[in-house]
């Protein structure tokens, strides 16, 4: 008589993270703090910037009886340039006093 015994062995495998690849792969906190740190100054001038320019035109079209000029984006030609200076330069003259 003969018998036969069959054995398995299962392996069980898992895997290793290295602190270094851990480190290369994902975020530190120090990193997000310098990233904020370098990224706050340049936020900060474009929020000012923003802030002004959004007061300025408010300022203009509560004067102007809440109404956007499209002359205050676009650039003037040159021939509007010359008569507005005409215009003030005969203004100033028809202002100036009698002798």
């Amino acid at each position: 008589m003969s018998t036969t015994v069959t054995t398995s062995t299962t392996t069980v495998t898992t895997t290793a993270i290295k602190p270094e690849t851990a480190r290369k792969q994902g975020l530190q906190l120090k990193d997000i703090t310098e990233f904020v740190n370098s990224v706050s100054g340049l936020l900060t001038a474009l929020g000012a910037i923003f802030t002004s320019v959004l007061c300025w035109c408010s300022i203009k079209c509560y004067r102007n009886g809440g109404e956007c000029k499209r002359a205050w984006w676009c650039p003037k030609s040159l021939k509007e340039y010359r008569r507005r200076q005409h215009t003030v330069r005969v203004a100033t003259i028809d202002l100036s006093p009698d002798n």
